[in-house]
């Protein structure tokens, strides 16, 4: 690496600007021999791009590549690339130089060579702006989403169906009070009818002065006395069925063909009442 010995720069003279492309370091020296192994290493940094950026400028000021990198006039280049006399690093200023800067063959006066630097000097960068804090639950327009990817689907659902997603819900909790009154509905209508049939029956034991008594149960009515089961009047289907509690204490039909049915429950307690097992004989 060959500096530019036209120009007498004084002690700025001996610090160097290189690049390394093996390493892709770029270097600035003081005291160097030429090939960067000697001398102090005041500025390094890595930069991939630079090693073209910065043979254009070797050849803008008339300094060709060596070996391993080039030299030319090192403060007048340090400063336009960014740098001080000392070694600090500024901002870089390459695309304004490749732009300005002329071939240098000695030919400019110190007063165009001032000017020529202001004219390179780097521009400052605006401040960047506050960034807004994240918001997790912000919600972002998504055009397409993948309905194969659940997390998009997700959000696809957040943003574009919350409404349907919320009908869905209204939806099935209406189909769910629909179903739950329906029930309601239904096992009323089954107590009035439970209850009229009690009645029924009470009314066929009061009239003829039975001291058993009815008792409501899940599928009938169970006909005490004194404080024993005897016997067992249910519905099935549309008909009233009879049943007897035997010796080995299971509900029986006596019926020969059968059960014991009629059609109406006062038929039925009428038929217990009549006392074919002779349970109430006194």
């Amino acid at each position: 690496m060959v500096a530019d010995d036209g120009f007498d720069g004084g002690d700025d003279d001996r610090y160097l600007y290189y690049y390394d492309p093996e390493s892709r370091l770029t270097r600035i020296a003081y005291g160097t021999d030429g090939e960067g192994t000697s001398g102090t290493l005041t500025a390094e940094y890595r930069y991939d791009d630079l090693g073209r950026r910065s043979d254009d400028v070797a050849r803008a000021c008339g300094a060709w590549p060596a070996r391993r990198g080039f030299g030319y006039r090192p403060r007048v280049v340090a400063e336009a690339l960014g740098y001080t006399s000392d070694g600090k690093v500024v901002v870089v200023a390459i695309q304004r130089m490749e732009a300005a800067w002329p071939r240098l063959e000695g030919t400019l006066k110190p007063a165009e060579e001032e000017t020529l630097l202001t004219k390179c000097a780097p521009t400052p960068k605006p401040s960047a702006p506050t960034p807004k804090p994240f918001d997790p639950w912000k919600l972002e327009y998504v055009p397409r989403a993948d309905e194969r990817c659940v997390t998009c689907q997700r959000l696809y659902d957040r943003l574009n169906g919350e409404s349907e997603r919320l009908y869905e819900i209204t939806r099935r909790q209406l189909i769910k009070a629909k179903k739950q009154e329906k029930a309601r509905k239904r096992q009323k209508a089954e107590r009035d009818k439970a209850d009229d049939a009690m009645s029924r029956v009470q009314a066929v034991f009061k009239k003829r002065g039975c001291p058993a008594f009815p008792a409501r149960v899940s599928r009938g009515y169970t006909i005490y006395h004194e404080g024993q089961a005897v016997s067992r009047i249910r519905q099935r289907d549309k008909w009233w069925e009879v049943l007897w509690r035997s010796y080995r204490d299971k509900w029986e039909s006596i019926g020969d063909l059968g059960g014991v049915v009629f059609d109406t429950a006062e038929e039925a307690a009428t038929y217990v009442l009549d006392d074919p097992m002779g349970i109430f004989w006194r």
